[in-house]
């Protein structure tokens, strides 16, 4: 326990929701003059069909590949003149947009953002060029250990036609059968402004907030969805060993764990400190398998809690000869 009481003072958080669904989230710090937005699009890879993992990912990768005003090139010279950032991601629920910017230029990094969200055109030449590197990357991946046990995991774990199953870039397989049609598609379908909520923390008042995400956002057609998703994989009740064969391998990817919990389950605090007790930086997995017996590097373990119940997962990479022992 703590060996005295003290106190956390937060931020007030401002929420609104537009009239066409939007939500938007504000946190005012005035401390430096900058400005981080979040743009989160929340429908994820949990939607991509089995045969066609990764549409999701591609989807959000092409999106600052050209609007009906910008190039793929302008695009990312506008930002680098403003001395903005950008970055865009995936995973299970959502897609990502991130961006930091001065606050003197907020309203011009907001307007690329805007044009990025609500105008993109998904160019066929660039939509290959993307998919051939996703592609080069999926398959450099096969010859990392580390992954492979990880993707397998999580296959054994869920099975592929669970969501959490799949791999949220996808596979080689998966890949090359998406068209720049179904990218299109899955944006028509999915990015609503119902599915859009922006949070913007930084150098900015709520009255700001607001009135720059109408500036920009206000005249999105308000368009509702059926997007409910529900899932319950359900723990694995029996033991199961999966072994990997690597010749002349020097090392073991030893994978060990099940179904975890949700994020929004009511255990989520106990379950972090459990988790650090367990599997943090010197936690019992490490101080055990590092510093006890040296058999590795490190130790860990992980909940990776998403939108439902996703993997509890051991990790270590151990010499082979006391994979047994590690274990």
């Amino acid at each position: 326990k703590p060996r005295e009481s003290f106190e956390m003072n937060f931020p007030d958080i401002n929420k609104s929701l537009l009239e066409n669904g939007i939500s938007v989230t504000s946190v005012s710090d005035d401390e430096l003059p900058i400005v981080q937005m979040q743009f989160i699009v929340k429908i994820g890879a949990e939607v991509d069909p089995v045969n066609k993992a990764g549409l999701a990912s591609l989807t959000g990768e092409m999106l600052d590949e050209g609007t009906k005003s910008r190039s793929a090139l302008q695009i990312a010279e506008d930002i680098d003149f403003l001395g903005s950032s950008l970055s865009i991601f995936s995973n299970y629920d959502a897609t990502f947009i991130s961006v930091l910017t001065l606050k003197e230029n907020i309203d011009a990094t907001m307007a690329i953002i805007s044009d990025i969200i609500l105008n993109p055109i998904f160019p066929e030449k660039d939509f290959e060029r993307v998919k051939n590197e996703l592609l080069v990357n999926l398959l450099s991946e096969k010859n990392v250990p580390a992954i492979v046990g990880t993707k397998v995991f999580y296959k054994k774990l869920f099975g592929i036609n669970y969501p959490y199953g799949r791999n949220v870039e996808g596979e080689e397989e998966t890949i090359r059968c998406i068209t720049v049609d179904d990218v299109k598609s899955f944006y028509s379908n999915y990015y609503v402004p119902q599915n859009l909520s922006i949070i913007i923390v930084g150098n900015i008042s709520k009255k700001e907030a607001i009135e720059l995400v109408n500036k920009y956002f206000c005249h999105w057609e308000k368009r509702y969805i059926k997007n409910k998703i529900e899932y319950n994989p359900g723990s694995q009740n029996e033991r199961r060993l999966y072994l990997i064969h690597r010749v002349d391998a020097q090392q073991s990817e030893i994978r060990i764990g099940n179904v975890g919990i949700e994020r929004n389950n009511q255990d989520f605090y106990a379950v972090n400190i459990l988790n650090q007790i367990l599997g943090g930086t010197n936690g019992r997995l490490y101080l055990n398998l590092r510093e006890r017996k040296g058999y590795t590097y490190g130790a860990y373990a992980t909940f990776t809690m998403n939108k439902f119940p996703g993997p509890f997962l051991v990790y270590t990479s151990v010499k082979s000869e006391v994979t047994d022992s590690a274990i």
